[in-house]
């Protein structure tokens, strides 16, 4: 499966899930583009903004920015901008969290990158998978369609 980043212009492209998920283990084989200024996102969201939601954004170029995040009522509860091991835009990596009752684990290609045990969501969530141009960043339209390959992604009671 593909999402689209098209060319000259800033939409993206998203799906999620029908159904809602909680305490398991998310993953994701995804190959990004190097596509400047927009970010893949693997998540676990549940609306309003704020309220619920368990993130790894991964900016797509070869910078290997990734940001960890956790939202619960109606706060940004948790957030940390890292440097993956490996250049996202250079083959399919794994990434991973681990959702459990006082824990959030992230993964990149198994190697644990971050973990909090406060400030976590407690309800149910959508999981999404996105590629969008948030903001926050400059905005640059790529010349050419681009996109996130999506190998699998999977929940897993743990």
């Amino acid at each position: 499966m593909a999402l689209k980043l098209p060319a000259n212009s800033l939409n993206g492209g998203e799906i999620s899930s029908n159904t809602l998920y909680g305490y398991d283990s998310y993953s994701a084989r995804m190959q990004l583009p190097n596509a400047p200024s927009s970010i893949t996102g693997f998540f676990l969201y549940q609306p309003p903004d704020y309220n619920s939601e368990i993130d790894i954004e991964i900016y797509n170029n070869s910078s290997r920015k990734a940001i960890f995040a956790t939202y619960a009522n109606g706060r940004q509860t948790n957030s940390q901008t890292m440097t993956l091991p490996f250049d996202p835009t250079a083959g399919y990596h794994d990434y991973r969290f681990d959702y459990a009752p006082g824990s959030v684990k992230f993964y990149a290609d198994g190697r644990l990158m971050k973990r909090w045990t406060t400030g976590l969501p407690r309800t149910p969530m959508k999981l999404y998978v996105n590629a969008w141009y948030p903001r926050w960043l400059e905005g640059k339209m790529p010349t050419t369609d681009q996109s996130v390959l999506v190998d699998r992604i999977q929940a897993t009671q743990r």
